[in-house]
C-alpha cells in the first residue's frame, strides 16, 4: 500500500508515491532564569510544522485553550502566566505558541547544591521501543526533526560544578543522528539537542539499533546540571 492510483475526469490516470516527503519539525525555544527560591522563570516557544502541527491544530481546536494548556502543565506545579497561539487555522504555517511560565517544582536543591535537569518539557523519559525484537518494520509516517533550545542564566552565588558532555549519536547510513550540546557563556548555560530521524521507515532487522539508539537519548537526557553555591 506504498502507492495510491489517481482518477482524473481528464483521463490522466497515474500512481503516486503515498510516502511523505516533507519534514514534520518539532522546535522548542526556551529561556529560564533561576529565581532566590529555586523556581525556574521564563518562556516556552514551540513550533510545530508537517505532522506535528496537524496533531496540534486537532489537539487545540478539539479541547480548546483552557484544556490544551491543562495537557501542557500535565499535573505540574507550573504557573503560566499568559499563552498566546498563532497560525492555529491556518494550515499551510507552522502552528505556533508562547507560554510565559513559573516552574516550581524542576529544581533539586540539597544543602549547597543544586540540580537542574534543562529539559523542562520535550525530554525522552522512557524508551517507545520496549520489545527486544521486531516482527515488521517501523514507519515513522514521514522524516521527523525534534529541535530544543534552552537558556538558563545561573543566579549570582552560584558556579558550575558539573555539566553533562556534549555528543553525537547516530544510526548507519545517517538513518538517524542525535546531537547534544551544552555550553557556558558568562552565567548563561546553552543546550541545544537535536534529533533528526531521516528514513521514515527502517525494516526489523535495523530495529535493535534503533532501539539502541533511544536507549542512549533517554539515558543523554536525563543527565542534569550541578550548581553550587560559592
Amino acid at each position: 500500500n506504498g502507492n495510491g492510483f489517481v482518477v482524473s475526469k481528464s483521463g490522466e490516470h497515474r500512481w503516486v508515491a503515498l510516502t511523505s516527503r516533507a519534514k514534520s519539525v518539532l522546535c522548542y525555544d526556551v529561556e529560564l532564569t533561576q529565581g532566590d527560591q529555586g523556581e525556574l522563570k521564563g518562556k516556552i516557544k514551540l513550533d510545530q510544522a508537517g505532522y506535528y502541527a496537524h496533531a496540534g491544530r486537532k489537539k487545540f481546536q478539539t479541547k480548546g485553550k483552557d484544556d490544551y494548556i491543562k495537557d501542557l502543565i500535565n499535573g505540574r506545579s507550573w504557573q503560566i502566566d499568559n499563552s498566546t497561539f498563532t497560525n492555529d487555522k491556518e494550515v499551510s504555517l507552522p502552528f505556533k505558541e508562547v507560554h510565559e511560565i513559573v516552574i516550581n517544582d524542576h529544581v533539586v536543591a540539597a544543602d549547597a547544591i543544586v540540580y537542574i535537569n534543562p529539559f523542562v518539557v520535550s525530554q525522552l523519559i522512557e524508551n517507545p521501543f520496549k520489545s527486544e525484537s521486531r516482527l515488521y518494520p517501523i514507519d515513522f509516517g514521514s522524516p521527523l526533526e525534534k529541535l530544543y533550545t534552552c537558556r538558563i542564566t545561573i543566579p549570582d552565588g552560584y558556579m558550575i560544578d558539573e555539566l553533562p558532555k556534549s555528543g553525537i549519536l547516530k544510526l548507519p547510513e545517517n538513518g538517524a543522528k542525535y546531537t547534544y550540546s551544552l555550553t557556558q557563556t558568562g552565567s548563561v548555560l546553552v543546550l541545544s539537542s537535536r534529533l533528526q530521524i531521516n528514513n521514515s521507515l527502517f525494516t526489523q532487522d535495523e530495529y535493535p539499533d534503533l532501539r539502541e539508539f533511544y536507549n542512549l537519548i533517554v539515558a543523554k537526557q536525563a543527565e542534569q546540571i550541578v550548581l553550587k553555591k560559592k
